[in-house]
C-alpha cells in the first residue's frame, strides 16, 4: 500500500543556503544550496522519518495548518 502524506515546513534562508525544517517533526531538518535543493532533501529526510516511525509502531501526528509555508509531500 502506498500512501501520499503532506506536511508544512519552514524555510530560512541564510548567507551559506537554505535550512528545511518540519513543525510537526521538530527532529527532522536538511539543507540544500538554494530553495529547490533544500526542498528535495527535505523531502527525503522526511520520507525516512515517517518511514522510521511507522515501523516503530508511533502514530504520526496531524499535519499542521501551512499557513502560507511550503507543503512538502512524500509517497510512503
Amino acid at each position: 500500500m502506498t500512501e501520499t502524506l503532506s506536511y508544512p515546513a519552514e524555510l530560512v534562508v541564510s548567507a551559506d543556503g537554505v535550512s528545511i525544517s518540519f513543525p510537526d517533526f521538530p527532529d527532522v531538518t536538511a539543507w540544500g544550496a538554494d530553495e529547490q535543493e533544500a526542498l528535495e532533501k527535505g523531502a527525503e529526510v522526511l520520507r525516512s522519518a515517517l518511514w522510521d516511525a511507522l515501523n516503530d509502531g508511533m502514530i504520526l501526528p496531524e499535519p499542521s495548518e501551512p499557513r502560507e509555508r511550503p507543503v512538502v509531500s512524500v509517497v510512503i
